[in-house]
């Protein structure tokens, strides 16, 4: 059975106007990620993306006194470990980590960052593609100045994609990725009203063991069935990929979701 891997690429559209498309850039993945032979190794739960705590979600106003108080209780070291100082001025309430394995969600909870056993295992038999989510509650140390601020229960999550040892590459890596997708659907997109859908648009496309661009098809339309066959048209038309390998060296499918807008999914 093949593995496939859930691998999601950001693309920016800037459109400085109507009358013809503009350049985009490639930002990379949505989500943090962790290789698949780390969660063996795995303790704790900040072990498991070492920016788990600076990009965890949170109500915008949770974050930013999250952020504030960090600041105030760790002044030297906020700048020089932009990461560090959380555990100055939290204390956990609870843990939840859900992982799929073998298509079925698992969800374990502790009350710690250190993980319990239940949670080590879990993380250990994560499918190669899933997400790991992470919900953590925490309240503020009682020692802070805000004393309404130490007593409120804030809950924040991060969805975090297990990947492989080595991911699929295009030739050339991701700088001629930016340069193909430009050439091959941005600047063929002519019609305005197409272009301006184009954002909306998804599509997804797996690259198997041999690096061969499969099953391609639009997650979701541009709204416009032109635009929608040149995208299909354009994923199907790339060149092999270099593929993924697992931490045994064994190429491995990888499946990619290609967001063409900031609203594209995950």
């Amino acid at each position: 059975m093949k593995n496939k891997i859930v691998f999601s690429l950001l693309l920016l559209i800037v459109i400085n106007g109507i009358s013809q498309p503009s350049k985009f850039e490639y930002f990379g993945r949505l989500n943090p990620s962790v290789k698949k032979d780390k969660l063996n190794d795995a303790k704790f739960v900040t072990d498991l993306s070492p920016v788990l705590w600076h990009l965890l979600i949170l109500p915008n106003k949770d974050r930013v006194e999250l952020d504030e108080q960090r600041k105030l209780n760790y002044p030297l070291g906020f700048f020089a470990y932009p990461q560090g100082g959380y555990n100055t001025i939290v204390d956990y309430v609870s843990v939840e980590i859900s992982t799929t394995h073998n298509g079925v969600v698992v969800t374990s909870t502790g009350a710690k960052e250190a993980l319990t056993t239940e949670q080590k295992n879990n993380i250990k038999s994560a499918d190669l593609g899933s997400d790991i989510n992470v919900v953590i509650r925490f309240k503020y140390k009682k020692q802070l100045s805000n004393t309404i601020v130490a007593n409120k229960l804030i809950e924040g999550n991060l969805n975090i994609t297990v990947v492989p040892a080595s991911e699929a590459e295009f030739p050339g890596g991701n700088k001629q990725l930016t340069n193909y997708l430009n050439e091959n659907i941005f600047e063929k997109v002519s019609e305005k009203k197409a272009f301006r859908n184009l954002p909306q648009a998804v599509v997804k496309f797996s690259v198997d063991e041999h690096g061969k661009v499969m099953n391609v098809k639009m997650s979701r339309s541009s709204m416009d069935a032109t635009t929608d066959l040149q995208i299909i048209n354009a994923i199907n038309k790339m060149p092999n990929w270099k593929p993924a390998k697992n931490s045994n060296g064994k190429n491995v499918a990888q499946e990619f979701q290609i967001p063409f807008g900031m609203s594209g999914g995950c």
